[in-house]
């Protein structure tokens, strides 16, 4: 099989984790010999037919990884990963720090918002917790899809939201891109772990590429060109992954189906979204 002309990745994170992963990237492309093309894009967008690599969520991945196949994970750095060697992710409920609710169980009855319903660190994550507390029956107010998780923190940050969960490594993330709001932001409660979200390379990408891409991976951080952008994203280094590691997304999207419950649905209907992100 003939060598590409570009390595073609594309991204279906939250904005403010792409822009520091895609620079990682731009190295990994360079590593293996080849220019890259980098595109941002939602859950929700159509994946290009020519993607490479595919940096997407685990739960996705389970639902819509059709086509891709697991390459590699980070282990994150930053306070809430400190010492933990696996590849795996927290997710942090976030309020703003003037409210009332100081844990999850108070969040009945009030408003939530969220990026996508295909997103673990955001929706499966919180669609479990409330599975287990065996109440997702309107359990919050209103809820609203805000299609980031940065936009979802911005709109708790300026009291148009009452809550939201991200990813651990998007709120470092935010504090550091836009400190003035994130000191609006408090975490009332951590869940998880969950397993890191995956690098996907494609089936049909050639096997000595494939295997070029995963030995570059998993040694990056000692790379002198890479280790800053990886400390800059929060990253320590990459790990292996295959498909069974991520029994754990499979084993939470199973108890929510076998509970009926799969959507998280506010109380009231026909609320309009908050005002437009800035």
């Amino acid at each position: 099989m003939a060598k590409p002309d570009a390595l073609d990745i594309v991204s279906l994170h939250t904005p403010v984790l792409t822009a520091v992963l895609f620079p990682v990237m731009e190295v990994l492309a360079a590593a293996v010999g080849l220019p890259v093309r980098l595109k941002q894009a939602r859950p929700s967008d159509p994946i290009p037919k020519r993607t490479d690599l595919l940096l997407a969520d685990s739960l996705y991945y389970e639902l819509h990884g059709h086509g891709f196949e697991t390459l590699a994970a980070p282990v994150w750095l930053g306070k809430r990963y400190k010492g933990h060697p696996l590849p795996v992710t927290f997710s942090s409920v976030v309020v703003h720090t003037d409210s009332e609710i100081k844990t999850f169980s108070n969040l009945r009855g009030h408003s939530w918002g969220y990026d996508h319903a295909d997103v673990q660190t955001s929706y499966g994550l919180t669609r479990y917790t409330l599975v287990r507390h065996e109440d997702n029956d309107d359990y919050f107010r209103h809820v609203y899809e805000l299609h980031t998780q940065e936009a979802a923190l911005r709109q708790v940050a300026k009291k148009a939201v009452d809550s939201t969960t991200v990813e651990a490594a998007v709120l470092e993330l935010f504090q550091r891109a836009e400190p003035r709001l994130a000191a609006n932001l408090r975490v009332i409660e951590i869940l998880g772990p969950t397993r890191s979200n995956p690098i996907l390379v494609r089936h049909g990408l050639a096997l000595p590429l494939r295997a070029n891409l995963s030995k570059h991976l998993v040694g990056l951080h000692r790379q002198a060109q890479a280790a800053p952008l990886m400390q800059a994203a929060e990253i320590s280094h990459y790990v292996p992954i295959t498909h069974d590691d991520y029994h754990d997304v499979r084993a939470m999207l199973k108890v929510c189906h076998d509970y009926e419950s799969l959507t998280i649905r506010g109380a009231s209907t026909g609320v309009p979204l908050p005002p437009a992100d800035d």
